[in-house]
C-alpha cells in the first residue's frame, strides 16, 4: 500500500528531528536537509508531479539512506518522465533492501518503458527475490505489454521511445497486429482471468531463521481495504486447528506436495518432526498433518522435540524479545538425530522464536540439515 507522508513524517519523528539527511545533487554542492523536510521534498515532488525535481530524485537514488532511495524511487514513477528509466535500472542492479527493489520495480511499471522489460522479466522469475518484488515486476510487465499494444495499433508510425542500444529487443509477439475488436475482448478477459487466478492462488511465503530453507505454505490473512480476510489456506488451517476437520488435509497435503515440486530443497529430508502445541489438545492439527504428509511422501514422523517447561501461547506475547524469553530453554531432543535430514513443521510462522530456539536445539544434536514448513505466516513477520 502506498505510504502516506503523516506516517512517514511519524517514523522520522521516532528517531528524533535532530538528525540530517543528504540529498546529493550530482556535481552540485549537496543540500542539507532535516529529516521532515528532506522526505516531506520528495514526497511532494511525486504528488506534484514535478518534472524540474527529477534530477534531484534521480540524485537520490544513490543517497545512502535506504528509505531516501526508497521515497525517490516511488516518486519517480508517479512523475512518469522517461529520464528515471536508466538510474532506476542501475539501482536494481546493485540495491540489496527488498523494500527499495520492490518500489523501483513498480516505479518501472508506471513508466512502463520497453528498455525495462528485459530487467522487469528476470525480475519476475528470479527467486531469490522477495515474493512481493516479484509479483510487482508481474504486475509491471503486464501494464508495459498494455502499453506495447497499445502503441503498436496506434496509426502513429514515429516510435514512442528512442531506440537505443540500451533498447530491450521485444519478441515478435509482443508487437501484434491490430485484432479483431472481439478477439481483443476475449484476450483481455483471457489476461484478467489469468491475473485474478494467479492473485487468488496460494503462493508460498520463504521464511529466515537459523534453519536450511524454511516456507509457508501462504499468509494466514490479508487485508483488502479495511476488509479483513483468510486466505484459502487459512480457512484450512482454521478448520484443522479449530473444529478439528480432518477434511482440510488433503488440500493443504496437496499445497504441501507443489511447494516440494516448485522449491526441491524442501524437499531434503529424512523425518518429519512436529513442533509440541503450547495447548494441549485432544486433535493436535500439526500432528495430523504430519501423520498425513507421511503417508504422502512414505518418509516417518519422529516427534523427538519435548518441552522442558510449560510456555505461554506466543499470541500473548506483545514484543520479540518477551516472545524469546517465553520459549528460551523450553525445548530439548529426545533421541538420535546425528547426521538426519529434518522437515520441522509449525501450524504459524509470527517471529519465528520457537522455530529458531527448537532448530538451535537440533543443529547443536548434530542434525545435518533441519528445513521448516508451517501451514501460514502473519503479514507483519516481514515487516
Amino acid at each position: 500500500e502506498e505510504i502516506t507522508y503523516e506516517m512517514i513524517r511519524c517514523v522520522v519523528a521516532a528517531h528524533g528531528s535532530t538528525a540530517k539527511f543528504i540529498l546529493p545533487q550530482g556535481n552540485m554542492n549537496v543540500a542539507v536537509l532535516d529529516n521532515d523536510s528532506f522526505v516531506h521534498e520528495i514526497v511532494d515532488s511525486g504528488e506534484r508531479k514535478d518534472l524540474e525535481a527529477v534530477s534531484n530524485l534521480i540524485a537520490a537514488l544513490k543517497h545512502k539512506d535506504g528509505n531516501a532511495r526508497r521515497l525517490a524511487a516511488s516518486a519517480l514513477g508517479k512523475i512518469g518522465d522517461a529520464r528515471a528509466v536508466q538510474p532506476l535500472m542501475d539501482l536494481l542492479a546493485v540495491e540489496t533492501k527488498p523494500q527499495v527493489r520492490q518500489y523501483a520495480v513498480k516505479a518501472l511499471g508506471m513508466l512502463r518503458d520497453p528498455r525495462s522489460l528485459a530487467l522487469l522479466q528476470k525480475i519476475a522469475d528470479d527467486e531469490n527475490e522477495m515474493y512481493y518484488t516479484r509479483d510487482s515486476a508481474k504486475h509491471a510487465i503486464e501494464k508495459l505489454r498494455g502499453k506495447i499494444k497499445t502503441d503498436s495499433s496506434s496509426p502513429v508510425t514515429r516510435p514512442l521511445f528512442p531506440v537505443t542500444s540500451s533498447t530491450v529487443t521485444l519478441s515478435p509477439n509482443l508487437h501484434p497486429a491490430s485484432p479483431h475488436p472481439d478477439t481483443e475482448h476475449e484476450t483481455r478477459n483471457t489476461e484478467h482471468d489469468a491475473i485474478s487466478s494467479f492473485l487468488s492462488s496460494p503462493h508460498a511465503r520463504p521464511l529466515k531463521g537459523n534453519w536450511n530453507v524454511g516456507f509457508a505454505l501462504d499468509f494466514h490473512s490479508s487485508y483488502a481495504g479495511a476488509d479483513w480476510n483468510r486466505s484459502g489456506i487459512g480457512d484450512l488451517v482454521y478448520r484443522l486447528k479449530y473444529e478439528s476437520d480432518a477434511s482440510a488435509l488433503p488440500k493443504l497435503i496437496e499445497q504441501t506436495r507443489n511447494l516440494f515440486t516448485a522449491h526441491p530443497e524442501m524437499n531434503q529430508f529424512e523425518i518429519i518432526v512436529p513442533v509440541p502445541s503450547s495447548t494441549q489438545r485432544e486433535f493436535s492439527p500439526v500432528h495430523e498433518f504430519c501423520k498425513a504428509l507421511a503417508a504422502a511422501v512414505n518418509k516417518p514422523v519422529q516427534p523427538c522435540i519435548v518441552k522442558t517447561r510449560q510456555t505461554k501461547p506466543q499470541k500473548e506475547m506483545q514484543t520479540l524479545p518477551q516472545k524469546r524469553d517465553n520459549v528460551a530453554g523450553a525445548f530439548a531432543v529426545k533421541g538420535d538425530v546425528t547426521g538426519k535430514k529434518i522437515l520441522l513443521v509449525d501450524d504459524l510462522f509470527d517471529s519465528g522464536a520457537t522455530l529458531e530456539e527448537i532448530s538451535k536445539a537440533l543443529l547443536n544434536h548434530q542434525a545435518a540439515r533441519v528445513n521448516v514448513l508451517t501451514f501460514t505466516k502473519t503479514i507483519h513477520a516481514d515487516m
